[in-house]
């Protein structure tokens, strides 16, 4: 009885062992990397501040001239035209909006204007410039209004109207700004709103091209400012 039991015990674990010894890969199939390309790379020490040139820029950003995995050089698509400088970063807020504009061969530009190297940005407003079919427009240096402004939106009517609109910090509203003829010609600036909205989106349609559609965010939505309070909710659209 007891040999039988030992015997059995043996068998066992000779079976067991036999099972855990095929769960093992004895030849794993590691994917080789050509010895030219598991190579050390130099580390680029170079720091980005901001204010490089666009030469400068590329070359930071670049690093090497020659791509070590393809052995080939960068590829630039088309030539780079400067036409308006700003220090002020959040262009878009988190959110798209229409800052170029092609009028069949000629383009409008906007952006969030701003030389003052700070947060503050008490120079802030819209920049503009045009693109007559051949050449852009002077780099501005100065925003179009008088007062800090952001987040300009372009658009046009079918009746040929330029306009924009943005927010207006020192009224607490949103200001636009229209003229009759697109590239040249005054900015007629008026508020267009009577409660205090921002970071607005502007598109023109409508059946004739001439309705100017927006949506922006109430800004007062905390503490004794909330004012406006719908279904529950403050700080919306």
């Amino acid at each position: 009885m007891k040999k039988s039991l030992l015997f059995g015990l043996v068998c066992s674990f000779g079976l067991v062992s036999t099972l855990n010894a095929q769960t093992y890969i004895t030849n794993p199939k590691v994917a080789k990397v050509s010895p030219s390309m598991n190579q050390a790379m130099p580390f680029d020490k170079k720091v980005i501040t901001g204010k490089e040139t666009n030469t400068g820029l590329e070359k930071a950003i670049q690093g090497p001239s020659v791509n070590p995995y393809t052995n080939q050089p960068p590829v630039q698509f088309g030539a780079e035209t400067k036409i308006g400088v700003t220090t002020y970063d959040l262009q878009s807020n988190s959110a798209v909006q229409d800052r170029v504009l092609n009028h069949n061969g000629t383009i409008s530009a906007v952006w969030t204007y701003s030389e003052s190297f700070d947060i503050a940005a008490a120079d802030r407003g819209t920049g503009y410039n045009f693109y007559d079919g051949a050449a852009w427009g002077t780099i501005p240096t100065a925003r179009i209004e008088s007062e800090k402004t952001g987040w300009p939106n372009i658009g046009r009517t079918t009746g040929g109207t330029e306009i924009f609109i943005c927010h207006n910090i020192a009224q607490g509203l949103l200001t636009q700004g229209s003229r009759t003829t697109i590239g040249s010609g005054p900015w007629t600036l008026a508020n267009v709103t009577n409660t205090d909205q921002v970071w607005n989106r502007m598109a023109i349609g409508g059946a004739n091209g001439q309705t100017i559609h927006h949506i922006s965010l109430y800004q007062r939505c905390a503490g004794s400012d909330a004012v406006l309070e719908i279904s529950g909710w403050r700080c919306h659209l």
